[in-house]
């Protein structure tokens, strides 16, 4: 579930992410400050890597955002709290995106009931 995170948090995450996928040094300071493909020479690839594990991480969905809008740690943290949902916010951005109804179903029994409730409004009228 979607939670506020700090921006210590935020870069404690980003850095062990980094570390395990190879892109840093153990020890090695990430800044708001640090640039993506300049100071840490990632690719696009690379990038979206990094936010499909942070979405992993806090649950979130950013599927909405451009990897164009992602040039430092600074411009990440920002997309990343500015697109935050709970559970009942990602299914409705979900259903305005327009997808089927087995995309609206998640593991999580509350979010699940919600997508019902969505899909029953859809299609009872």
């Amino acid at each position: 579930m979607a939670r506020n995170v700090s921006e210590k948090d935020f870069l404690q995450c980003l850095s062990r992410i980094l570390f395990e996928c190879g892109h840093i040094k153990k020890g090695e300071k990430v800044l708001f400050t640090t640039q993506f493909s300049q100071d840490l020479a990632l690719d696009s690839l690379d990038t979206l890597e990094i936010i499909k594990d942070m979405e992993d991480e806090y649950h979130v969905d950013l599927s909405m955002v451009s990897q164009d809008q992602i040039h430092s740690v600074n411009d990440f943290y920002n997309v990343f709290k500015n697109n935050m949902f709970t559970p009942e916010k990602r299914m409705q951005n979900l259903y305005h995106r327009g997808k089927s109804r087995s995309a609206l179903y998640a593991k999580n029994r509350e979010t699940k009931k919600y997508a019902m409730a969505l899909c029953k409004r859809q299609y009872n009228g």
